[in-house]
């Protein structure tokens, strides 16, 4: 699967970004369609500040994308179906723990915030 890989060459476009590499993969099927929802973290070149990403791909350049982020930190949760969910910490407080659950579906569009936590 070259997911990995072209996810890599697509996050080395960017000028500002040191480093970039895949941190956790999730495995997604919609009928005969695969897809792989990437947690990717990103280093900025200006000051260090770590960032993650999550992307979506079907293995191809075309078929690879980010779908939300930046956050702080992003944990795989479950998936229920097509429905993945996953939380992130936007690093808004001192905690290191996470303030937002979210859903998916592997695409922008179908990716919501289904709350918020203290």
């Amino acid at each position: 699967y070259g997911a990995p890989s072209l996810v890599l060459e697509i996050g080395a476009a960017d000028p500002s970004v040191a480093y970039a590499h895949v941190t956790d993969t999730r495995e997604s099927t919609r009928g005969d369609d695969t897809t792989m929802l990437l947690r990717i973290e990103r280093t900025r070149l200006a000051d260090g500040q770590k960032r993650q990403e999550l992307w979506r791909s079907d293995g191809t350049a075309a078929g690879t994308y980010r779908i939300a982020g930046p956050f702080k930190d992003i944990k795989f949760l479950e998936r229920n179906g097509r429905n993945s969910f996953f939380a992130t910490s936007s690093g808004a407080t001192a905690s290191e723990s996470y303030d937002a659950v979210y859903v998916t579906r592997g695409t922008g569009r179908t990716t919501r915030l289904l709350s918020t936590l203290p």
